[in-house]
């Protein structure tokens, strides 16, 4: 067992490959908590379709970036933090026009008789995901140089983190829009590491 886990902190690899499982295995999770919890039927679907919205609305961004990402350092020149600074600052600029497309396209949305969506979940819609946008750089900042072990704990805090604060609101039976703000905290989180990791300026 010490050695399987062991792997994990040596080998970036395998550390992705867990990363990704737990992402998977913590949305799976939450999804079977929101069925099981206090919220209604429409409760658990207006949630569902604002994570849907807000994971759809950026992942076309996020999939070209995170290659954009790997050609702009391997055909950069400069350093390692200059060249991921450089694409920092451009997903920012691409997370806050993509936000605030996603506000005002979802109000005019019941203009075109769609009308499945509740307008309170409109703002945190919006703000996640033009911060799943910005926060790419986190995890490709270990991949590229190879750093398993803070990788390692990184995807252990990020969604153990997400897991254990969103079971704490469904407890405590808090609003559903909350749910969508303890996501934006888990990105705000992810922010954290990028400040960290690349120093932008």
């Amino acid at each position: 067992m010490r050695t399987f886990i062991s792997s994990f902190l040596t080998d970036h690899i395998r550390t992705n490959q867990l990363n990704a499982v737990l992402r998977f295995g913590v949305n799976f999770l939450l999804g079977v908590l929101f069925i099981h919890s206090y919220m209604t039927r429409d409760e658990v679907g207006q949630l569902e379709y604002a994570l849907f919205l807000a994971y759809t609305g950026s992942f076309v961004f996020t999939f070209a970036y995170s290659s954009a990402i790997l050609s702009k350092i391997n055909e950069s020149k400069s350093s390692f933090r200059t060249a991921l600074n450089e694409v920092f600052w451009q997903l920012v600029g691409v997370g806050i026009i993509l936000g605030i497309g996603l506000y005002c396209g979802l109000h005019y949305l019941p203009l075109f008789g769609v009308d499945f969506i509740d307008k309170q979940f409109f703002l945190p819609i919006s703000v996640l995901a033009a911060l799943i946008i910005i926060v790419i750089p986190a995890e490709l900042y270990y991949i590229i140089n190879q750093k398993a072990k803070p990788f390692f704990y990184y995807a252990l805090f990020i969604h153990g983190f997400l897991l254990i604060a969103v079971a704490i609101a469904l407890y405590f039976r808090t609003e559903t829009t909350y749910i969508l703000y303890i996501y934006i905290v888990t990105q705000v989180l992810k922010l954290s590491c990028v400040l960290f990791q690349i120093k932008p300026r």
